[in-house]
């Protein structure tokens, strides 16, 4: 009886053990194939392990890497393919708007807002999360265009998505469970997510703003900080004085001789 119950659960885990080594060799293939087609970086990664792609595609930095994201019940993790997404630029403010997987890390962020773009019936849905340091520049910033491709990408089937940015940064990430070992179908996908993401960037006269608040706050903080440097100068010349008016004023016997 044990040998047949050891026999079988072998055989499972063979089984289970050859289908992931096709699934990662078929992975792997596929991403460097698209790895090749993109001029990007790859790396195959130990025998077991996932590979990885880093590098270029047009204006924007791209990297694919194995990740882990934990299970409805927060009690395990499962393994995911990452897709991060740098769009080079700054944005207005600062904010992060994702679906409701990332709705747990949105809301720890030091945001201090919460917020729900205006949008048609059915272009928004309420459970994703949405939280920013200026509700105002958010508001701005989020025109039905934007809104539109941020709810295109959040309603990509299986997929986890975090858009977030400041003023100097802004990253979209993705996490599936897809293993993306075809590469015409991780072409046609991230054609779909380029698409949406040139509608995410910020206009030249946005950019110019972000750039001149950006140039105000650090005009600012030199002045504070002149000003506190000031303040110690100011504030150790009087202690010297006032310690050589000590020394001054008292009985000629209570005046230490230096050492």
């Amino acid at each position: 009886m044990w040998i047949l119950i050891w026999v079988a659960l072998s055989t499972f885990l063979l089984a289970v053990t050859g289908w992931s080594y096709m699934i990662l060799r078929e992975q792997k293939r596929g991403w460097e194939t698209y790895a090749k087609t993109h001029k990007l970086k790859y790396d195959a990664g130990k025998f077991m392990a996932s590979p990885t792609m880093t590098g270029m595609i047009g204006r924007y930095g791209v990297s694919f890497f194995p990740g882990q994201q934990p299970t409805a019940d927060a009690r395990t993790q499962r393994m995911v393919t990452v897709v991060e997404i740098d769009l080079k630029c700054g944005m207005p403010t600062a904010a992060a708007i994702g679906t409701p997987d990332t709705a747990p890390f949105v809301h720890a962020l030091a945001l201090d807002f919460t917020m729900e773009p205006e949008a048609p019936e059915g272009g928004w849905n309420k459970a994703y999360a949405v939280r920013t340091r200026d509700i105002q520049k958010l508001k701005a910033y989020l025109t039905p265009v934007r809104v539109q491709a941020l709810h295109s990408l959040f309603s990509m089937k299986n997929v986890a998505v975090l858009f977030f940015f400041d003023e100097q940064d802004t990253v979209l990430r993705l996490e599936t469970v897809d293993p993306l070992r075809d590469a015409q179908k991780t072409e046609k996908i991230m054609a779909r997510v380029f698409a949406d993401v040139e509608k995410l960037l910020p206009t030249e006269d946005e950019q110019i703003m972000t750039a001149k608040e950006r140039e105000e706050r650090a005009s600012i903080h030199a002045a504070q900080e002149a000003a506190r440097q000031a303040a110690q100068r100011e504030a150790e010349k009087q202690a010297r004085e006032k310690e050589l008016a000590d020394v001054k004023s008292a009985p000629l016997q209570d005046v230490k001789p230096p050492k």
